[in-house]
């Protein structure tokens, strides 16, 4: 939960995202591994939860909220981002999708 609550909230720029609504994408820490690194503590989250109660509601939850989140960020990656922010076919060019490289890495610890 910290890590979904630090993606979303600080690993951003605060001045440009929420002050100046610049419209910028950010390509710097968190934001510099890939194109949506609050899938991975979202998938964290609820697979915490299908470990610690083991049923079948919690196995389900893990399953199709993930399913929806990742086809959520298919739909902003694909739509939404391209109208919302300058640059984006730019950003996408280095930053991957949502598999981490080795360039990612360099360029999140550089960031």
């Amino acid at each position: 939960v910290i890590l979904e609550i630090y993606v979303l909230f600080f690993a951003l720029d605060y001045k440009d995202t929420y002050i100046n609504n610049s419209f910028k994408v950010c390509d710097k820490k968190a934001y510099a591994l890939c194109r949506h690194p609050g899938f991975y503590s979202f998938l964290m989250i609820y697979l915490g939860l299908w470990l610690t109660y083991q049923n079948a509601l919690a196995f389900g939850m893990f399953i199709v909220y993930d399913l929806l989140n990742f086809i959520y960020i298919c739909f902003q990656d694909h739509y939404t981002f391209m109208h919302t922010f300058d640059n984006y076919d730019d950003y996408k060019n280095r930053v991957p999708f949502l598999i981490v490289n080795k360039n990612s890495i360099k360029r999140c610890f550089r960031g």
